[in-house]
């Protein structure tokens, strides 16, 4: 057996050279591990959180406050993973001063100085550390893996695209009896 056989090449998590620092719109999934249905039951067209549902939805408020130059919305849970629109925006620096929009009144509010933008990778990996830790210390299961290695991001070209990214993520919920991440759905 050779090299690349012993090592399958596998297709890059992220594109090739893109830099996911930058301002722009992104549409991620985080499965559960083995996409385990822990976060919850879909009843009625409903999404009913379990301990792990609510915790990484209340985790998912948590982490704007991380980050203060992003919004994050729309944000959907599923049995076994969740989906999110994560908007980034200019990161200030010693030289400037840079504001976000304010969705309630159109007023901007300023941001405070960072030196370094944070990438949608190292977003999602505190995010992914925060849950599991707080679903560990609530369930008593110290040191147990929650999520999956990495996750699906989509660069959102225009609004056309974001549009779509939009609509499928606030409809998601009514469309799981067909999902592929369903693990009931037949192929």
């Amino acid at each position: 057996m050779n090299e690349k056989e012993l090592f399958p090449q596998h297709k890059p998590n992220r594109l090739v050279g893109y830099n996911y620092s930058q301002p722009g719109s992104y549409f991620i999934t985080i499965c559960v591990l083995n996409r385990a249905c822990l976060l919850g039951k879909i009843e009625n067209s409903q999404m009913q959180l379990s301990i792990q549902g609510t915790i990484v939805e209340q985790s998912w408020l948590w982490l704007k406050t991380q980050y203060l130059h992003i919004e994050i919305e729309p944000f959907c849970t599923l049995p076994n993973h969740v989906h999110a629109l994560i908007h980034i925006y200019p990161c200030p620096d010693r030289s400037g001063e840079v504001s976000l929009p304010d969705k309630t009144n159109g007023e901007r509010k300023p941001l405070p100085q960072m030196q370094q933008p944070h990438t949608l990778s190292q977003m999602v990996a505190k995010y992914k550390y925060h849950t599991t830790r707080l679903i560990n210390q609530r369930l008593r299961t110290a040191g147990k893996p929650f999520w999956q290695k990495s996750f699906y991001d989509h660069v959102v070209r225009d609004e056309k695209d974001l549009f779509a990214v939009e609509n499928y993520i606030q409809h998601n919920v009514l469309k799981w009896e067909a999902d592929h991440e369903n693990p009931h759905h037949h192929r």
